[in-house]
């Protein structure tokens, strides 16, 4: 869903609708497979956006 807010600056905010939060559990799922994996080929997880400095 999109929200418009009523402020000076426009800001747009999304939400999943409840057709989309019903496709979490598979993305828990595939999550936890792709972490199993990594740790599998010695992988670091790494917070998205993170440097590597």
């Amino acid at each position: 869903m999109l929200y418009l807010t009523d402020e000076r600056i426009k800001r747009v905010e999304y939400s999943l609708t409840e057709y989309g939060k019903s496709v979490e559990p598979i993305l828990e799922l595939m999550c936890e497979w792709g972490k199993q994996r990594m740790s599998e080929f010695d992988l670091q997880v790494r917070a998205v956006g993170a440097s590597d400095e």
